[in-house]
C-alpha cells in the first residue's frame, strides 16, 4: 500500500510538471484614457527578441479597449500601440520621426516588457 502512494505520488508530480512545461497562459490589456471612441487600437505583440508574433486591431468603447491574447507560452514579451484614429493603419509622423500632432493620432506606448 505504501509503495502504491509513492507511485501515485511520483506519478502525480510528473503530470504536474508536465503540464507546467507546457502550460500557455491568456494575457488581458486593458488600455484605458483614450482620448475618444472613434477609430481602433492597433497592437503589436513581439517576443523577446523583437520578432513580432501577432498585430491586432481592435474597436474602442468607452474610451477603453480590451485586448485578449490567447495560448502564450512562458517567455518575455513585449507590445506597443497607438490610437488610430482616422484609421489608416499607420502611425502617421512628421519627416523627424514624432507623431504628426495635427492629425488625430494623440496616444501611442512604445514598448512594455513582461515575464509569462
Amino acid at each position: 500500500m505504501i509503495k502504491m502512494k509513492k507511485q501515485f505520488l511520483i506519478l502525480f508530480l510528473l503530470s504536474v510538471m508536465t503540464l507546467s512545461l507546457f502550460s500557455q497562459s491568456t494575457l488581458t490589456i486593458e488600455i484605458n484614457g483614450l482620448r475618444n471612441n472613434i477609430g481602433q487600437v492597433l497592437l503589436e505583440f513581439n517576443n523577446e527578441k523583437g520578432v513580432n508574433l501577432i498585430g491586432i486591431s481592435k474597436n474602442i468603447a468607452d474610451r477603453k479597449c480590451i485586448i485578449i491574447i490567447n495560448n502564450i507560452k512562458p517567455g518575455n514579451y513585449t507590445f506597443k500601440y497607438f490610437h488610430d484614429e482616422n484609421q489608416n493603419n499607420t502611425l502617421d509622423l512628421y519627416n523627424i520621426g514624432f507623431p504628426n500632432l495635427d492629425k488625430p493620432e494623440p496616444k501611442r506606448k512604445i514598448a512594455n516588457k513582461f515575464v509569462v
